[in-house]
Protein backbone atom coordinates (compact mmCIF):
# COMPACT_ATOMS: atom_id res chain seq x y z
CA UNK A 1 0.00 0.00 0.00
CA UNK A 2 1.59 3.10 -1.07
CA UNK A 3 2.22 6.13 1.92
CA UNK A 4 1.19 9.28 2.34
CA UNK A 5 4.02 10.52 1.24
CA UNK A 6 3.85 9.34 -2.39
CA UNK A 7 1.10 11.18 -3.59
CA UNK A 8 2.07 13.64 -6.37
CA UNK A 9 1.74 17.00 -4.39
CA UNK A 10 1.45 19.08 -7.80
CA UNK A 11 -1.16 16.75 -9.19
CA UNK A 12 -3.15 17.12 -5.99
CA UNK A 13 -2.25 20.69 -5.64
CA UNK A 14 -3.82 21.39 -9.14
CA UNK A 15 -6.97 19.40 -8.51
CA UNK A 16 -7.56 21.36 -5.46
CA UNK A 17 -7.27 24.26 -7.32
CA UNK A 18 -9.97 22.97 -10.16
CA UNK A 19 -12.31 22.05 -7.39
CA UNK A 20 -12.49 25.54 -5.73
CA UNK A 21 -15.10 27.87 -7.04
CA UNK A 22 -12.73 31.01 -7.53
CA UNK A 23 -11.26 31.63 -10.69
CA UNK A 24 -7.49 31.82 -10.26
CA UNK A 25 -4.55 32.03 -12.52
CA UNK A 26 -0.82 32.40 -11.76
CA UNK A 27 1.14 35.58 -13.53
CA UNK A 28 5.03 35.76 -13.76
CA UNK A 29 6.32 39.13 -13.12
CA UNK A 30 5.78 40.48 -16.39
CA UNK A 31 1.97 39.59 -16.53
CA UNK A 32 2.61 36.82 -17.97
CA UNK A 33 -0.35 34.17 -17.72
CA UNK A 34 1.16 30.73 -16.36
CA UNK A 35 -1.73 28.85 -14.90
CA UNK A 36 -5.64 29.03 -15.05
CA UNK A 37 -7.84 26.86 -12.60
CA UNK A 38 -11.03 25.13 -14.40
CA UNK A 39 -13.42 27.73 -12.75
CA UNK A 40 -11.13 30.59 -14.67
CA UNK A 41 -12.16 28.24 -17.97
CA UNK A 42 -15.49 27.79 -17.31
CA UNK A 43 -16.43 30.85 -16.58
CA UNK A 44 -14.65 32.51 -19.54
CA UNK A 45 -16.76 29.36 -21.58
CA UNK A 46 -19.96 30.27 -20.63
CA UNK A 47 -19.58 34.02 -21.42
CA UNK A 48 -18.39 34.04 -24.95
CA UNK A 49 -15.00 34.15 -24.23
CA UNK A 50 -13.11 33.56 -27.43
CA UNK A 51 -10.06 32.25 -25.94
CA UNK A 52 -9.74 28.44 -25.81
CA UNK A 53 -8.45 26.65 -22.54
CA UNK A 54 -5.14 25.47 -24.04
CA UNK A 55 -4.56 29.67 -25.20
CA UNK A 56 -4.82 31.23 -21.23
CA UNK A 57 -1.15 30.60 -20.63
CA UNK A 58 -0.15 32.54 -24.32
CA UNK A 59 -1.44 35.89 -23.04
CA UNK A 60 -0.58 38.84 -20.49
CA UNK A 61 -2.81 39.49 -18.25
CA UNK A 62 -1.65 43.28 -17.84
CA UNK A 63 -2.12 43.47 -21.43
CA UNK A 64 -5.67 42.69 -21.32
CA UNK A 65 -6.34 45.06 -18.31
CA UNK A 66 -4.62 47.83 -20.35
CA UNK A 67 -6.89 46.79 -23.42
CA UNK A 68 -10.05 47.29 -20.91
CA UNK A 69 -8.82 50.42 -20.17
CA UNK A 70 -8.30 52.03 -23.55
CA UNK A 71 -11.84 50.72 -23.94
CA UNK A 72 -13.00 53.11 -21.55
CA UNK A 73 -13.16 50.27 -18.48
CA UNK A 74 -12.25 52.59 -15.23
CA UNK A 75 -11.50 48.96 -13.37
CA UNK A 76 -9.59 47.48 -16.04
CA UNK A 77 -7.40 50.47 -15.34
CA UNK A 78 -7.49 50.12 -11.54
CA UNK A 79 -6.43 46.39 -11.97
CA UNK A 80 -3.65 47.16 -14.57
CA UNK A 81 -1.77 49.68 -11.63
CA UNK A 82 -3.14 47.68 -8.86
CA UNK A 83 -1.22 44.68 -10.36
CA UNK A 84 1.46 46.59 -11.05
CA UNK A 85 1.66 47.75 -7.31
CA UNK A 86 2.02 44.59 -6.02
CA UNK A 87 4.96 43.23 -8.52
CA UNK A 88 6.95 46.57 -7.55
CA UNK A 89 5.62 46.11 -3.81
CA UNK A 90 5.00 42.64 -3.08
CA UNK A 91 2.23 43.88 -1.29
CA UNK A 92 -1.44 42.60 -1.66
CA UNK A 93 -3.95 44.65 -3.44
CA UNK A 94 -7.98 43.90 -3.50
CA UNK A 95 -10.27 45.57 -5.79
CA UNK A 96 -14.52 45.09 -6.29
CA UNK A 97 -15.56 45.36 -9.15
CA UNK A 98 -19.14 44.51 -11.34
CA UNK A 99 -18.81 41.94 -14.61
CA UNK A 100 -22.90 42.07 -15.40
CA UNK A 101 -23.66 40.28 -18.51
CA UNK A 102 -27.22 40.88 -20.02
CA UNK A 103 -29.61 38.93 -18.37
CA UNK A 104 -27.49 38.63 -14.72
CA UNK A 105 -26.08 41.39 -12.23
CA UNK A 106 -22.93 39.94 -10.99
CA UNK A 107 -20.02 41.68 -8.70
CA UNK A 108 -16.60 40.27 -8.06
CA UNK A 109 -13.61 40.64 -5.54
CA UNK A 110 -10.51 40.47 -6.94
CA UNK A 111 -7.29 39.58 -5.16
CA UNK A 112 -4.11 39.72 -5.91
CA UNK A 113 -0.97 38.41 -4.11
CA UNK A 114 2.67 37.48 -4.01
CA UNK A 115 3.23 33.97 -3.95
CA UNK A 116 6.13 32.92 -1.47
CA UNK A 117 7.88 30.35 -4.07
CA UNK A 118 11.95 30.66 -3.63
CA UNK A 119 13.87 31.99 -6.64
CA UNK A 120 10.48 32.67 -8.50
CA UNK A 121 8.87 35.41 -8.97
CA UNK A 122 4.58 34.75 -9.38
CA UNK A 123 1.80 36.21 -8.36
CA UNK A 124 -1.82 34.83 -7.87
CA UNK A 125 -5.21 36.73 -8.70
CA UNK A 126 -8.19 35.14 -7.50
CA UNK A 127 -11.64 36.53 -8.34
CA UNK A 128 -14.04 35.84 -6.01
CA UNK A 129 -17.99 36.25 -6.60
CA UNK A 130 -19.36 38.59 -4.07
CA UNK A 131 -22.25 38.91 -5.91
CA UNK A 132 -25.07 37.85 -2.92
CA UNK A 133 -23.49 40.23 -0.61
CA UNK A 134 -23.65 43.60 -3.21
CA UNK A 135 -27.27 43.13 -4.06
CA UNK A 136 -27.97 42.91 0.03
CA UNK A 137 -26.23 46.31 0.16
CA UNK A 138 -27.74 47.56 -2.15
CA UNK A 139 -30.76 46.21 -0.97
CA UNK A 140 -30.04 47.67 2.48
CA UNK A 141 -28.97 51.52 0.75
CA UNK A 142 -32.61 51.61 -1.16
CA UNK A 143 -34.25 50.73 1.86
CA UNK A 144 -32.19 53.78 3.57
CA UNK A 145 -33.29 56.17 0.95
CA UNK A 146 -36.65 55.15 -0.16
CA UNK A 147 -39.85 55.26 1.20
CA UNK A 148 -41.23 51.84 1.64
CA UNK A 149 -44.96 52.27 1.20
CA UNK A 150 -44.82 55.07 -1.92
CA UNK A 151 -40.87 53.98 -3.26
CA UNK A 152 -39.63 57.51 -3.72
CA UNK A 153 -37.47 59.13 -1.51
CA UNK A 154 -37.63 58.99 1.95
CA UNK A 155 -37.54 62.28 4.33
CA UNK A 156 -33.64 61.54 5.20
CA UNK A 157 -33.05 61.94 1.89
CA UNK A 158 -34.77 64.27 0.72
CA UNK A 159 -33.34 66.65 3.16
CA UNK A 160 -29.77 66.01 2.38
CA UNK A 161 -30.46 66.72 -1.49
CA UNK A 162 -32.47 70.26 -0.78
CA UNK A 163 -29.13 71.08 1.28
CA UNK A 164 -26.62 69.51 -1.15
CA UNK A 165 -28.84 71.17 -3.69
CA UNK A 166 -29.02 74.37 -2.18
CA UNK A 167 -24.93 74.48 -2.23
CA UNK A 168 -24.66 73.93 -5.64
CA UNK A 169 -26.82 76.52 -6.54
CA UNK A 170 -26.19 78.99 -4.51
CA UNK A 171 -22.07 78.74 -5.98
CA UNK A 172 -23.67 79.03 -9.46
CA UNK A 173 -25.92 81.43 -8.59
CA UNK A 174 -28.89 79.72 -10.04
CA UNK A 175 -32.57 79.37 -8.58
CA UNK A 176 -33.92 77.11 -6.87
CA UNK A 177 -38.18 76.06 -6.51
CA UNK A 178 -39.78 73.98 -3.26
CA UNK A 179 -43.23 72.74 -3.39
CA UNK A 180 -44.87 71.10 -0.65
CA UNK A 181 -47.65 68.91 -1.59
CA UNK A 182 -50.69 67.96 0.38
CA UNK A 183 -53.65 64.98 -0.47
CA UNK A 184 -56.82 67.10 0.57
CA UNK A 185 -58.83 65.26 3.24
CA UNK A 186 -56.67 62.17 3.63
CA UNK A 187 -58.72 61.41 6.80
CA UNK A 188 -61.83 61.13 4.95
CA UNK A 189 -60.35 59.02 1.94
CA UNK A 190 -59.52 56.63 4.82
CA UNK A 191 -62.48 56.36 6.64
CA UNK A 192 -64.81 56.65 3.66
CA UNK A 193 -63.09 54.04 1.46
CA UNK A 194 -60.60 52.13 3.75
CA UNK A 195 -56.43 52.46 4.95
CA UNK A 196 -56.16 50.18 1.55
CA UNK A 197 -57.26 52.55 -0.84
CA UNK A 198 -55.85 55.59 1.11
CA UNK A 199 -52.37 53.37 0.55
CA UNK A 200 -53.18 53.56 -2.87
CA UNK A 201 -53.78 57.31 -4.09
CA UNK A 202 -50.52 57.96 -1.67
CA UNK A 203 -48.60 55.70 -4.46
CA UNK A 204 -50.28 57.53 -7.09
CA UNK A 205 -49.51 60.66 -5.88
CA UNK A 206 -46.27 60.32 -5.31
CA UNK A 207 -45.62 58.64 -8.44
CA UNK A 208 -47.40 61.24 -10.25
CA UNK A 209 -44.82 63.62 -8.27
CA UNK A 210 -41.93 61.41 -9.47
CA UNK A 211 -43.02 62.04 -13.17
CA UNK A 212 -42.10 65.67 -12.71
CA UNK A 213 -38.50 64.46 -11.52
CA UNK A 214 -36.76 64.01 -14.81
CA UNK A 215 -33.20 66.11 -14.22
CA UNK A 216 -30.78 65.21 -11.66
CA UNK A 217 -31.34 68.60 -9.68
CA UNK A 218 -35.03 67.21 -9.35
CA UNK A 219 -35.90 65.45 -6.39
CA UNK A 220 -39.39 64.40 -4.70
CA UNK A 221 -39.53 62.32 -1.57
CA UNK A 222 -42.39 61.62 1.17
CA UNK A 223 -42.10 64.67 3.86
CA UNK A 224 -44.46 62.42 6.12
CA UNK A 225 -48.15 61.03 6.33
CA UNK A 226 -49.60 62.64 3.79
CA UNK A 227 -47.62 65.30 2.68
CA UNK A 228 -44.21 65.78 -0.19
CA UNK A 229 -41.71 67.90 -0.98
CA UNK A 230 -40.39 68.45 -4.94
CA UNK A 231 -37.60 70.28 -5.26
CA UNK A 232 -36.37 72.07 -8.57
CA UNK A 233 -32.95 72.98 -8.72
CA UNK A 234 -32.63 75.70 -11.60
CA UNK A 235 -36.03 76.79 -12.00
CA UNK A 236 -37.93 79.68 -11.99
CA UNK A 237 -41.14 80.25 -9.48
CA UNK A 238 -43.00 80.42 -13.21
CA UNK A 239 -41.93 77.12 -14.20
CA UNK A 240 -42.47 75.71 -10.91
CA UNK A 241 -45.85 76.93 -11.28
CA UNK A 242 -46.35 75.33 -14.38
CA UNK A 243 -45.18 71.61 -13.53
CA UNK A 244 -47.55 72.04 -10.20
CA UNK A 245 -50.37 72.76 -12.75
CA UNK A 246 -49.44 69.87 -14.82
CA UNK A 247 -49.67 68.08 -11.75
CA UNK A 248 -53.30 68.91 -10.72
CA UNK A 249 -54.70 68.13 -13.87
CA UNK A 250 -52.84 64.60 -14.31
CA UNK A 251 -54.40 63.70 -10.89
CA UNK A 252 -57.46 65.05 -12.16
CA UNK A 253 -58.28 62.83 -14.60
CA UNK A 254 -57.03 59.80 -13.18
CA UNK A 255 -60.27 57.50 -12.54
CA UNK A 256 -59.47 55.78 -8.92
CA UNK A 257 -62.39 53.12 -7.94
CA UNK A 258 -62.68 51.40 -4.80
CA UNK A 259 -63.55 47.41 -3.84
CA UNK A 260 -67.62 48.78 -4.48
CA UNK A 261 -66.86 50.36 -8.11
CA UNK A 262 -67.08 53.72 -6.64
CA UNK A 263 -65.41 56.64 -7.24
CA UNK A 264 -62.69 57.87 -5.20
CA UNK A 265 -62.18 61.97 -5.29
CA UNK A 266 -59.13 62.50 -4.84
CA UNK A 267 -57.27 65.93 -5.02
CA UNK A 268 -54.03 68.31 -4.12
CA UNK A 269 -53.15 71.46 -2.62
CA UNK A 270 -49.79 73.00 -3.77
CA UNK A 271 -47.58 75.50 -1.92
CA UNK A 272 -44.70 76.55 -3.63
CA UNK A 273 -41.76 78.93 -2.82
CA UNK A 274 -39.00 79.77 -4.95
CA UNK A 275 -35.74 81.60 -4.35
CA UNK A 276 -33.92 83.35 -7.24
CA UNK A 277 -30.13 82.94 -6.26
CA UNK A 278 -29.78 81.01 -2.31
CA UNK A 279 -27.16 82.69 -0.27
CA UNK A 280 -27.02 80.28 2.64
CA UNK A 281 -27.60 76.86 3.44
CA UNK A 282 -29.71 78.31 5.70
CA UNK A 283 -32.12 79.57 3.37
CA UNK A 284 -33.17 75.50 3.41
CA UNK A 285 -35.69 76.05 6.38
CA UNK A 286 -37.10 79.73 5.02
CA UNK A 287 -37.97 77.65 1.82
CA UNK A 288 -39.78 74.87 3.97
CA UNK A 289 -41.28 77.73 5.94
CA UNK A 290 -42.61 79.66 3.52
CA UNK A 291 -43.61 76.63 0.79
CA UNK A 292 -45.46 75.38 3.78
CA UNK A 293 -47.29 78.47 4.32
CA UNK A 294 -48.38 79.06 0.86
CA UNK A 295 -49.95 75.64 1.56
CA UNK A 296 -51.60 76.15 4.55
CA UNK A 297 -53.29 79.38 2.36
CA UNK A 298 -54.28 76.80 -0.12
CA UNK A 299 -55.98 74.13 1.80
CA UNK A 300 -58.02 77.32 3.80
CA UNK A 301 -59.52 78.77 0.36
CA UNK A 302 -60.89 76.16 -1.51
CA UNK A 303 -58.13 73.46 -1.33
CA UNK A 304 -56.87 71.44 -4.66
CA UNK A 305 -54.95 74.81 -5.81
CA UNK A 306 -51.86 76.24 -6.10
CA UNK A 307 -50.73 78.99 -4.16
CA UNK A 308 -47.05 80.31 -4.63
CA UNK A 309 -44.53 82.67 -2.67
CA UNK A 310 -40.83 84.06 -3.75
CA UNK A 311 -38.63 83.72 -0.50
CA UNK A 312 -37.19 87.33 -2.26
Amino acid sequence: MNSPMEFDLNKMAIFLLNTLGEHITIIDNKGNIIYVNQPWCSFANNNNSSTIDSEWTSKNYLSVCRQASNNGDEFGQEAFVGIQNVIRTKESFYLEYPCHSPDKQRWFMMRVIPLPITNCDYYSIIHYDITIRKIAEEEAIKNAQYDGLTQIHNRHYGDNFLLNELKRCQRLFLPISVGIIDIDDFKGINDTHGHLIGDQCLKIVAQLINNLCKRPSDCCYRFGGDEFVIIWGNLSLDQAQNLADTLLKNLAQLNIINSKKQRVDVSISIGLTNHPCPTSTSDYNDLLNIADNALYIAKNTGKNQIKASSLQ
